[in-house]
């Protein structure tokens, strides 16, 4: 098959983007990851339920969307996070990210969910991550958020971790 024709269009276009889209190397990543360990599944009670019928549908106009990630009815917890960055074997690397969160974001969700998972009780630890949201949602807050579906439901991804309320009055998480 003979490559395509390059046209004006084409070279500018080419010539305008950035050679790499890769972000710089950091000195951690110039070292060769060790073989990530194997992490224990997720927990059938910390799987977001799939959501209900009565739930509300996300508008279809743009303009009345809210500023976060539409919500996500196949998401999933990563299998097999990895604990450290490794180029190229990242969720991240395999999947598109949703708006607004970046590849950086994506990989410190997929960093937490390993050492959640690594931890010796992961029902006991109370938090969970919602890749590629890099925040954890935490005890009570977690568990209805999975009853309502997690990020398949009308709250979408968290985009904060647990805040405790002036006075110490309880806690929230926005999404």
């Amino acid at each position: 098959m003979a490559p395509e024709p390059v046209g004006p269009e084409t070279a500018a276009a080419s010539e305008s983007a950035p050679a790499s889209a890769a972000p710089p190397a950091t000195p951690a990543q110039d070292t060769v990851s060790p073989p990530a360990e194997a992490v224990a599944p997720l927990p059938a009670e910390l799987i977001p339920a799939a959501p209900a019928a009565d739930q509300p549908v996300a508008p279809d106009d743009p303009e009345l969307s809210s500023k976060t990630a539409e919500p996500d009815l196949d998401w999933r917890p990563t299998e097999n996070p990895k604990s450290t960055i490794v180029p190229g074997q990242m969720r991240s690397d395999r999947e598109e990210i949703p708006a607004p969160f970046t590849k950086e974001d994506a990989d410190n969700a997929e960093i937490g969910e390993a050492r959640l998972r690594s931890s010796r009780n992961l029902l006991a630890s109370g938090c969970q991550y919602y890749w590629p949201s890099p925040f954890q949602v935490c005890d009570d807050i977690r568990d209805k958020y999975n009853s309502l579906g997690g990020p398949a439901s009308f709250l979408s991804y968290p985009t904060s971790g647990n805040i405790i309320n002036p006075g110490s009055t309880g806690q929230r998480v926005t999404f």
